[in-house]
């Protein structure tokens, strides 16, 4: 028969089995650490992956308290990515930046000002600060795009044509775009009766008659 050990040498094993089991828990990775390590991707395929999948076409960000109302449209051609960036002509402060993949419909509004616009292109993308690595090119607009109300109601903007960009350092046009708004009363409210539109018997007692205006935005012909 074995001997039962004394109840303190009991209490004393436990207590160091506890020691030695919260140490081994502090020294050994939790399960699975090693896998998610082994599954992380190194910095050259976080780089590849970025290669791989560029932005959206798309704007990437805007940093002006101005409105944006003012259309911006660009084209390109395919094969290619586009960087572009709008600055302040005075100031050279970055207003917005886009992306765009080659080929791809690219329309922005933009805020009123005067700006240099500035393109980076290339094959691979990378990201905003390294752009299209070392094989980047650069164009910058010859003329400052102005945006304005020019007469009444009509928001003065502009369409650059960069298809021939990869063969020459020169954007192929730069031509006005321009959104129109017509003001125009709604007849929803009239007094008048459908589908003949004819006058309906006077009420002294019937509401006063409202009239509510509407605002129709579209490209200018």
């Amino acid at each position: 028969m074995t001997p039962r050990l004394p109840k303190y040498r009991r209490r004393m094993l436990a207590r160091t089995a506890l020691v030695l089991g919260l140490i081994l828990a502090t020294l050994l990775p939790p399960a699975g650490t090693a896998a998610r390590e082994a599954a992380r991707d190194t910095p050259e395929q976080a780089e590849q992956a970025g290669r791989e999948n560029p932005p959206r076409t798309g704007l990437l960000w805007r940093r002006s308290s101005l409105p944006a109302i003012f259309p911006l449209q660009i084209r390109t051609a395919p094969g290619r990515g586009y960087h572009v960036t709008l600055r302040h002509e005075t100031t050279g402060h970055p207003t917005l930046a886009a992306y765009i993949n080659g080929g791809d419909f690219f329309r922005v509004l933009v805020p009123p000002g005067s700006y240099r616009l500035h393109v980076a292109h290339g094959v691979q993308w990378q990201d905003e600060a390294t752009l299209f690595g070392p094989r980047t090119r650069f164009f910058v607009l010859d003329r400052p795009l102005l945006f304005r109300t020019r007469g009444i109601g009509t928001r003065a903007g502009h369409l650059v044509d960069l298809r021939a960009l990869a063969e020459s350092r020169q954007a192929s046009a730069v031509m006005p775009l321009e959104i129109c708004q017509r003001y125009g009363m709604d007849p929803t409210d009239w007094g008048l009766s459908s589908p003949a539109f004819q006058p309906v018997p006077f009420d002294p007692n019937a509401p006063r008659l409202r009239l509510r205006f509407s605002v129709r935005q579209r490209l200018c012909d």
